[in-house]
Parts: structure tokens; C-alpha cells; sequence
């Protein structure tokens, strides 16, 4: 479940939901069902997985940096999404 979690909190993911998404007044998106039921979940191997999770683990801790771990994170989804 963490993979997924970092997936759908991913910069990546957001820009994507957004680009499909409806904008609220203030400037809000809709993060409905039928904007996030299209997004690729990609399913790495074991090894990225797990450091995945851990970057994850570290942003919901808030241990250290957590803006730099949730770089990281995105830094990780971008590459394997190829963007």
C-alpha cells in the first residue's frame, strides 16, 4: 500500500490527474473516481519497490527533510513513468 500511496501523492501522478481533472472555484481539482480511475499504476521490480516504500516511510514520518524525501520520491516515479 505505501507504493501506492507515494504513486497518488506523486508530482508526476498530480500533473497528470490535473490535466484531466475539473478546477474548482480557488483554484481546487477534483481528485474524484472518474479522474484518478485512468492512471497507470506501474508495478516496479521488488528491489525499487522497496525504496519506494522507505522514501515514503520517511515522508510520512517526517523524518528530517520531508520535502526533500518527497523529491526523491517524485524523482523516483518520474523515472519510471519516463517523464
Amino acid at each position: 500500500y505505501l507504493y501506492l500511496l507515494g504513486l497518488l501523492n506523486s508530482k508526476p501522478i498530480d500533473e497528470q490527474i490535473k490535466a484531466g481533472s475539473s478546477i474548482f472555484r480557488g483554484g481546487y481539482y477534483s481528485y474524484g473516481k472518474k479522474f484518478i480511475a485512468d492512471v497507470p499504476v506501474l508495478l516496479p521490480d521488488e528491489k525499487t519497490k522497496q525504496r519506494i516504500a522507505a522514501k515514503v516511510k520517511k515522508v510520512l514520518a517526517a523524518e528530517g527533510d520531508a520535502e526533500s524525501a518527497q523529491d526523491e520520491l517524485d524523482a523516483e516515479f518520474a523515472r519510471l513513468y519516463g517523464v
